[in-house]
């Protein structure tokens, strides 16, 4: 863990783009996809949203439990006026992108990024221990789409060997990397993601998988191959333990696409970057049904974050 005097003078060689990006990526499982389940959209999340006093209401906890990157009534505010103004979803994102700087605080990156950061740590490790009961031991731990951003937080309550961290990137030692995984040290074997297409992973080898990120980051065309690919390694009694959102109706949908929307927007990627993420959001009644359909049952109930509107659930599967 880093110490409570850590040197803060490294932080300031960050790039604030990347730490800010990082440090939240985890905070709802937000990165982008491309389209919904659902009707096709005739306006966009910001309009649909914050053009409906009771929906911006009902989103604006969202900014207060789980962005957190810049005081929330501000944001809340600029996104409000920039809603009045223009018509379409992309002049209101570039307009508050471009207002943002405004509300943010001195050292904001470390009064804001780095608590919610511990607080969502701390969240997920306790309803991970929930959702394995009496287990102490985990003999084989997967960790997909993230390079050990939540394995400090378990190391406390679990004893964990064989860890293998399945994400894009590989772990390096700049300060960023350090922050994420709240060591100095690296953790366990990293393997590359490839973009959910098939790894070569041991067979029975792991007691726990983990996918804080969610699965509707996965083409659709890839999900079956994919989960089958996380079944064979897991043990017989392994546990795969999913977070993702329950996006049941078009409301529910727009509201987790806006998350996806604002996460993007706070992090300065671009219009162009936001407009093309793939978006595959679905209703955890559908995600029972395809674990089903590739050899899982759940086992567990949906365990939700207090204050997100989003209705981001972790649920532990078994093989069936």
């Amino acid at each position: 863990m880093i110490p409570f005097n850590y040197n803060i003078s490294m932080y300031q060689n960050f790039n604030r783009r990347q730490f800010v990006k990082q440090a939240v990526i985890f905070l709802s499982s937000l990165e982008g996809l491309k389209s919904f389940a659902f009707a096709p959209e005739t306006q966009g999340n910001f309009k649909y949203v914050y053009g409906n006093d009771k929906l911006s209401n009902d989103f604006f906890p969202f900014l207060v439990n789980v962005f957190h990157l810049f005081p929330e009534k501000e944001l809340h505010e600029l996104i409000k006026k920039a809603q009045s103004k223009h018509v379409s979803d992309e002049q209101i994102y570039k307009e508050v992108q471009g207002q943002i700087s405004k509300i943010k605080p001195l050292l904001g990156d470390l009064t804001y990024a780095l608590p919610a950061l511990k607080k969502q740590k701390k969240i997920m490790g306790k309803q991970t221990q929930n959702l394995l009961g009496d287990q102490k031991e985990i003999n084989g731990y997967l960790e997909i789409g993230s390079y050990g951003r939540y394995l400090d937080n378990l190391e406390e309550r679990f004893s964990i060997e064989n860890i293998v961290l399945m994400d894009e990137k590989e772990p390096g030692f700049g300060p960023i990397d350090i922050v994420e995984r709240g060591q100095i040290r690296k953790a366990g074997k990293h393997i590359g993601f490839n973009d959910y297409a098939p790894i070569a992973l041991k067979s029975n080898s792991f007691d726990l998988a983990t996918m804080y990120i969610g699965m509707h980051h996965c083409p659709v065309s890839l999900r079956d191959d994919f989960l089958q690919n996380i079944r064979q390694s897991l043990t017989k009694d392994g546990s795969f333990i999913i977070r993702d959102h329950d996006a049941h109706n078009e409301t529910q949908s727009r509201f987790v696409a806006l998350a996806h929307d604002v996460f993007n927007m706070g992090t300065m990627e671009s219009w162009n970057f936001n407009l093309k993420e793939r978006r595959n959001f679905y209703s955890l009644e559908f995600l029972d049904r395809l674990m089903l359909k590739n050899g899982f049952k759940r086992a567990s109930e949906h365990i939700y974050q207090p204050g997100d509107p989003t209705k981001n659930a972790l649920m532990r599967y078994i093989k069936a």
